[in-house]
């Protein structure tokens, strides 16, 4: 492990920009926000700090009830959150309208208009949803988010550590756990960990046209 990284803790509310920040700036390149928007480097991270910050913030309320669920590792002597991921429960409920406006999700149609950044943000939901029901069904799982490593921390088993206690927990609770992603790099990464592809798709042109995989991992019985 990394001098001065701690084991995995349950993230507080304080970190929460953080950890935002965090995924902002390894998410900027994913396909499928560079759709849903498209312009300058700088202003899509913006705009994903801000829209992870509010899905975070909804997350945290259900902390209690799902253990684990946003899962965060410190550098004690740095003091800096150096990893994040998100562990799911696919049993969890959707955020009702109530939820949403505590966190200002829709404060969105005002930041980016309704007619752009977030008609396109709606229908990528709508695609990833409809993949995963075709190809999970009702199945009751772990959906793995996410996951993320501080550029200075990567390389040196942070990210493994963390996703290793993950599967640890997942394999305990006998559950498997599935993820996708748009980038060819990261199927390598995750195959590594025992997760296999169930899913190889291209979205519509008319939401980007790129790849997307869909990857899941069995439990380990021992």
């Amino acid at each position: 492990m990394a001098r001065g990284v701690e084991d995995e803790k349950d993230l507080v509310e304080k970190d929460i920009f953080c950890a935002a920040a965090l995924a902002a700036a390894a998410f900027d390149d994913s396909p499928a926000y560079k759709y849903m928007f498209p312009g300058g480097i700088e202003e899509r991270v913006d705009f994903l700090e801000w829209l992870f910050e509010r899905n975070f913030y909804m997350l945290h309320g259900y902390q209690d009830d799902y253990d684990g669920l946003m899962r965060c590792t410190y550098d004690d002597e740095a003091k800096e959150l150096v990893s994040f991921l998100v562990l799911a429960d696919s049993s969890m409920p959707r955020p009702g309208l109530c939820a949403l406006l505590q966190v200002g999700i829709f404060a969105g149609v005002f930041k980016c208009g309704w007619g752009g950044v977030m008609q396109r943000m709606v229908a990528t939901k709508d695609w990833f949803d409809a993949r995963y029901k075709e190809v999970i069904g009702n199945t009751y799982m772990l959906l793995l988010e996410r996951m993320t490593v501080l550029p200075s921390y990567q390389g040196q088993g942070v990210g493994s550590r963390a996703l290793g206690k993950a599967l640890k927990d997942a394999d305990a609770a006998g559950l498997p756990c599935i993820l996708s992603t748009q980038l060819a790099r990261n199927v390598t990464f995750y195959k590594r960990a025992g997760f296999h592809v169930v899913d190889e798709s291209v979205a519509p042109e008319e939401l980007g046209g790129y790849q997307n995989w869909i990857m899941k991992r069995e439990p380990t019985v021992k």
